[in-house]
């Protein structure tokens, strides 16, 4: 008898080691999607959402994306300054004040320094535009700027209303 308990605890030692295995293979495979969901929640698809808004508001001039060098200066951004991870500007001609700027900070801690360079931004705008197309300031007086996060996006342009909902759909507002 002793040799079939023997044999018993084996087999039962046998399932448990398997049971544990299977349990541990299931644990890895549901923590690696939960991880996997949460990083995608917290990315933001920046050049897409950009571009959504330039196809998605009827601007009145024509909508070019900017170079490294262009979005520094014109959001006065020191190449030594490693606040800003991140960015995708389309820019107007200079005719008007249109601009779709989506700027992703360092961190959520950096988001406030990237704010004040959109607030410098528009501000720079309102100078520039004051007396040679006062028509512009209506843009630049009600900007859509906001921060989500680690992101902040500007969108100057004559349709707040659809600029916002455009943002609202990509952050799952």
């Amino acid at each position: 008898m002793k040799c079939k308990e023997s044999e018993a605890i084996k087999i039962m030692n046998k399932s448990n080691i398997s049971a544990a295995i299977v349990l541990l293979v299931l644990f890895f495979a549901l923590a690696a999607c939960g991880g996997a969901e949460e990083r995608n929640s917290e990315e933001l698809d920046m050049l897409a959402l950009a571009e959504a808004l330039v196809d998605g508001i009827a601007f009145d001039d024509q909508m070019e994306v900017a170079s490294d060098e262009a979005f520094r200066a014109l959001y006065a951004v020191d190449s030594a300054d490693d606040s800003v991870a991140d960015f995708v500007l389309f820019t107007s001609t200079g005719a008007t004040a249109e601009e779709v700027s989506v700027i992703e900070a360092r961190d959520g801690q950096s988001a406030s320094g990237v704010l004040e360079f959109a607030l410098g931004r528009v501000a720079s705008q309102k100078s520039e535009f004051e007396n040679y197309a006062p028509e512009e300031m209506a843009k630049l007086n009600d900007p859509v700027l906001v921060r989500s996060g680690k992101y902040i996006i500007l969108c100057l342009s004559n349709d707040n209303a659809t600029a916002k909902d455009i943002i609202e759909d990509f952050m799952g507002s």
